[in-house]
């Protein structure tokens, strides 16, 4: 187990953070040393709301809870079994992992075993919160290196190499294995974490925070007004160059989704969409599958296009799967003429 010696008043840190959102001059990274980023894919962020805990790989492994696993499994397997025992935070979002997982990449069905993130949703806790906490401790880099440096004192959190942490663009040529490293940088915090300190629940687009709202169900009271749909820009929080659902229109024997274009054409397929539409008067379902090789050609301007004029009535529940991972799930109920 990772002892602290934190012996600093909390203060020592929260003057820290203060400095350190003073001196950030960029649009999108000047909020950051606010927070501490969690993020995950969507059914696991609708879990950890439904529980009201985050808790570390162990925990979750020793509940036999089921859950979308993003990471690799080759870094996994090389990992300080040690550090399975810990909640971990990123001191910033947009980390190089994240970059590799985000959004829907071609060839990475659920049995791939390849890192991925389809639906990334980020929880945002108060930094100040959960670095003083006596128990948390924090990293300086990638925990799964060997050469991690794991610490708890405000001398520690002071040396910490802030510039290289909150860094924005390219790697460049001078010292990019370094940088990467530190853009990884954590706070830990042992077994679980409760979510007293969350400040802000972040969706990429309207379609997902509709998903997340049904997937958290009843529990919706508790966390809807944290939620939050990102607005320009964008790149504050989510990288945003991979393919997702930006907008859906359902209406009466008609459903419309907006997809994201990939940047990049390696990422525009091949793609397998699958879609089951639920009335939810008769409970007949309705099913449509298609696959797609290139988004880019085979879509018109990107919108995937379903005919229900099958279904019974018009009051539906419609859930799009890609490669078998859920991009959408929402509700349709006409409106009441009175």
């Amino acid at each position: 187990m990772i002892r602290s010696s934190r012996i600093a008043y909390p203060t020592t840190f929260e003057r820290q953070l203060d400095k350190l959102t003073q001196e950030i001059v960029s649009e999108t990274a000047k909020h950051w040393p606010r927070f501490a980023f969690h993020f995950s894919n969507i059914t696991n962020i609708a879990s950890i709301l439904r529980s009201g805990e985050l808790l570390s790989r162990t925990n979750l492994d020793s509940k036999g809870t089921g859950r979308h696993d993003a990471a690799d499994q080759n870094i996994i397997a090389q990992t300080d079994p040690e550090i399975k025992n810990y909640v971990r935070l990123y001191f910033r979002p947009r980390t190089p992992t994240a970059y590799l997982t985000e959004g829907f990449r071609p060839s990475r069905p659920p049995d791939s075993g390849q890192p991925h993130c389809p639906v990334p949703i980020y929880l945002l806790f108060d930094m100040k919160d959960i670095i003083t906490l006596r128990q948390s401790s924090f990293s300086d880099g990638n925990l799964a290196r060997n050469s991690r440096r794991i610490m708890s004192s405000a001398a520690d959190f002071a040396r910490l190499p802030f510039y290289d942490i909150y860094s924005e663009g390219g790697l460049g040529t001078v010292r990019p294995n370094e940088i990467m490293n530190h853009r990884h940088a954590e706070v830990i915090v042992p077994d679980s974490l409760s979510l007293k300190h969350l400040k802000a629940i972040m969706c990429r687009s309207q379609p997902e925070y509709d998903t997340l709202r049904h997937l958290v169900g009843g529990l919706w009271r508790e966390w809807g007004e944290k939620t939050r749909v990102v607005k320009e820009p964008k790149t504050t929080l989510f990288d945003m160059q991979w393919l997702h659902v930006t907008s859906a229109r359902l209406s009466y024997q008609f459903a419309s989704l907006q997809l994201h274009p990939p940047k990049y054409s390696n990422d525009c397929g091949p793609f397998m969409f699958n879609i089951d539409v639920k009335d939810n008067i008769t409970g007949r379902t309705l099913s449509r599958s298609r696959r797609v090789n290139d988004v880019s050609r085979d879509l018109n301007n990107y919108v995937l296009s379903v005919d229900l004029s099958e279904l019974p009535s018009s009051n539906y529940t419609l859930e799009l799967k890609i490669d078998g991972n859920l991009a959408y799930l929402g509700n349709y109920e006409p409106e009441i003429p009175f």
